[in-house]
């Protein structure tokens, strides 16, 4: 038997349950919203405490579900889902994934019942025949108007096989301590992931390895050349950096996620993140290949994020650059409504939603991201060092900063939700 739940959400702070007085105990549960999060809820707001504990005030969708006894959920999807289904269905395709020991309730429960995505058309004929209409659904989502609960008159039914492989991982974390006795109490973090797909035996010809070397083999090196220079520095910056080489990123930014929740530093003491994922390859001259059509060149990279919450701290990323070895910084995707989504598809996320600052350097999709041929002898080492000098002395001008860099922004609600 199918319910209709509207969003699925618990959150008692807004007298908000979409399972009350509902019994859906062994029922598949179908939830619609045009936001993941309820309306005026930010992520920032649910992990602050801001709105009580999780699983005792609030409960998002697939969790409410779980706890309730649903034998499944099915969740219709936005049209930002459908302009981006690919993406969506080769995430799925890859397989489920999950953090066994992540808060004081297993997250890995939370994923334990079979969730299908829908697209809108499939929704439209799943409500043809009941005694309310997805259209209705739809028009009542988009004017932030309560979903009505009703039991639907048809049944889902689905066969799931399911292999749990368990693993276990660690971010790699370290503090250079500034100079001054003030402002070493503050930190400028920077940090990549170490992280990448793994190995795949059905791949296509011999190569069943994905090194990453690129993605992001590149942003570990440059943080780790980085660490390398201020130690060998003869003096110190005056604010401490805070080094953090992020797991799990490619599963889900498991591990930015992880330290944000639980940091092993005051969090509150970052002033700002700088986060390096891919910054290796260029796309060369006479090269037609469609798939490296959005790649960078020798000179250039992309910059996400850096006036989003923080006007200076997009300032001196900008003053910096021109002043020192003036790349091509490149803002297309630093853009809310990016249909690429590359705000959210690495660790800065995290560390936004958290309220600090974040600058993301980047230098573009390529052919081989994802895919066995990201190899070290295709990375363009003269650009990844520009880029990585660029970044120490953008990092070093803010850790000398008299006030930490004013957050005089917002984050844009549509990038608070992944």
């Amino acid at each position: 038997p199918l319910v209709f739940a509207g969003n699925g959400w618990l959150l008692k702070s807004k007298n908000l349950d979409a399972l009350k007085d509902t019994d859906i105990k062994g029922k598949t549960v179908v939830i619609y919203s045009k936001d993941f999060y309820p309306d005026g809820v930010t992520q920032a707001d649910l992990f602050s405490g801001k709105l009580g504990k999780a699983f005792v005030d609030w409960i998002e969708p697939l969790s409410y579900a779980r706890e309730r006894g649903a034998a499944g959920l099915i969740i219709i999807a936005t049209p930002e889902d459908e302009e981006n289904w690919q993406n969506q269905r080769r995430q799925r395709e890859r397989g489920g994934a999950a953090v066994e020991k992540f808060t004081q309730i297993s997250i890995s429960k939370n994923r334990n019942i079979p969730t299908i995505v829908i697209s809108r058309d499939a929704a439209e004929n799943l409500f043809q025949g009941e005694s309310i209409a997805f259209s209705e659904i739809n028009r009542l989502s988009e004017a932030n108007l309560p979903l009505p609960t009703v039991a639907l008159g048809k049944t889902a039914s689905y066969t799931v096989q399911s292999k749990i492989d368990k693993a276990s991982t660690q971010n790699v974390a370290a503090v250079w301590e500034g100079n001054d006795p003030v402002l070493k109490n503050e930190m400028v973090a920077i940090g990549a992931h170490y992280d990448h797909v793994g190995t795949n035996p059905n791949a296509k010809g011999e190569d069943k390895i994905w090194n990453g070397a690129d993605d992001d083999g590149s942003g570990t090196v440059a943080v780790l050349s980085i660490a390398e220079a201020l130690a060998k520095s003869p003096k110190r910056p005056k604010r401490s950096v805070l080094f953090v080489w992020h797991a799990g990123e490619e599963k889900g930014l498991w591990g930015s996620e992880y330290f944000n929740r639980f940091p092993t530093v005051d969090i509150k003491s970052v002033v700002a993140q700088l986060n390096i994922d891919m910054i290796g390859r260029s796309r060369k001259a006479g090269d037609t290949n469609p798939k490296n059509a959005n790649l960078t060149n020798e000179t250039e990279v992309y910059v996400i994020g850096s006036e989003m919450m923080s006007s200076e701290l997009g300032e001196i990323t900008k003053t910096v650059n021109n002043s020192f070895l003036n790349l091509t910084y490149n803002y297309k995707y630093d853009d809310p409504k990016d249909p690429n989504r590359f705000f959210f598809r690495s660790d800065h996320f995290n560390y936004a939603v958290n309220g600090i600052p974040i600058v993301f350097w980047f230098d573009g999709v390529h052919e081989d991201y994802h895919q066995p041929g990201d190899e070290p002898q295709k990375i363009d080492y003269a650009k990844m060092e520009r880029i990585s000098r660029t970044i120490f002395l953008t990092l070093w001008e803010l850790a000398d900063l008299k006030e930490r860099p004013k957050v005089d922004k917002q984050l844009p609600p549509e990038l608070t939700v992944r």
